[in-house]
């Protein structure tokens, strides 16, 4: 699966993340490596 990386989805990918698990930003930031979005990271976590 190929996802067209833009600030946009990054934004949208964060703030699923933060409601999913309510999470602080610093928190949400080490799901996802050093707040870097990874597609497939963000998948396998969810």
């Amino acid at each position: 699966m190929t996802i067209q990386r833009t600030s946009d989805l990054e934004t949208q990918i964060y703030q699923l993340v933060h409601q999913l698990y309510e999470l602080t930003e610093d928190e949400i930031k080490i799901v996802v490596g050093n707040g870097y979005i990874h597609s497939n990271i963000i998948v396998y976590y969810l």
